[in-house]
């Protein structure tokens, strides 16, 4: 006889063992579900913050890409020479320059197209010209900036545009 299981003036009690099977099986299930639950959503969450990461990063390349054509323009007016030195060479067509961003896994393309504006065009925004300088024409240039990488297989791309114009004519 259990000295446990006389307790208060002699009369048995239940003694209760350790958790049921079917408890223990509940509990583990319970358990499980919420650790692949939360493991999930840290996995979703860390692959979202990979592309946000990534895609601020392009942007800032683009943002600096197009940066760069300004300070060029910057410069050369500064400096007194045409104000296009080193940014297209002034013919019809655009001028294009391309190369991969050094240390990381981005490309960078650089697209300068001329806009030539005179009282002949029809809209405000200018009119691109198909051949030749006419000497009676403002430039002005469209710059694009556009940087590719490759994320989990897709091709991804971020492009900027901004318009600059010759401060002296």
């Amino acid at each position: 006889m259990n000295i446990f299981s006389h307790i208060a003036g002699g009369k048995p009690i239940a003694v209760r063992g350790a958790f049921a099977l079917m408890e223990v099986l509940i509990g583990i299930s319970v358990l499980s579900a919420t650790i692949i639950t939360v493991s999930a959503l840290t996995i979703s969450m860390m692959r979202a913050n990979a592309l946000n990461q990534n895609h601020l990063m392009a942007t800032e390349y683009a943002r600096e890409g197009v940066e760069m054509v300004r300070i060029i323009r910057d410069n050369n007016w500064r400096n007194y020479r045409p104000w296009l030195q080193d940014i297209h060479n002034g013919t019809p067509g655009s001028y294009v320059s391309s190369g991969d961003i050094e240390g990381t896994p981005f490309s960078r393309v650089m697209t300068v197209t001329p806009i030539l504006l005179n009282n002949d065009c029809e809209t405000s925004t200018g009119c691109k010209f198909d051949s030749g300088l006419p000497d009676d024409y403002i430039f002005k240039v469209l710059v694009e900036s556009t940087v590719t990488w490759t994320e989990r297989g897709q091709e991804k791309e971020v492009s900027l545009y901004t318009e600059l114009a010759d401060w002296n004519a």
